[in-house]
């Protein structure tokens, strides 16, 4: 899959998904930077229904099946963000327990994705 054909199927699954998500009330934008280490990451502000979706095309994997699972994992951040983020006040600045919360995030958002993938159109 070349990456325009990722571009155009992430943002067509943002826009589709963003109802049956319950993000429907949320400014959600889609960005694809070149420059982030990561295949894709998620910076919401759930106090303000807002949240920044970022792919980086040239990591993001090639079959449709993994890019669905992708976005919805990253979609489904904007849900246990506050969470994370009252947890991480908690931690104050020990590195060990925010990457122990940072752990559980990701753990979370993954099995909450393959929980909801199914009913996704």
């Amino acid at each position: 899959m070349t990456r325009t054909q990722k571009r155009a199927l992430i943002v067509s699954l943002v826009e589709k998904w963003q109802v049956p998500l319950y993000l429907g009330g949320w400014a959600v934008k889609v960005y694809f930077p070149s420059r982030i280490q990561e295949i894709a990451s998620c910076r919401s502000q759930p106090e303000y229904l807002c949240a920044d979706l970022y792919f980086n095309l040239k990591r993001v994997p090639d079959t449709d099946a993994e890019i669905r699972e992708l976005v919805c994992h990253e979609m489904l951040h904007c849900h246990v963000e506050a969470l994370a983020q009252l947890a991480n006040r908690g931690a104050r600045r020990t590195p060990e327990r925010r990457e122990a919360i940072r752990l559980a995030e990701e753990r979370l958002v993954t099995t909450l994705s393959r929980v909801v993938l199914p009913a996704l159109p």
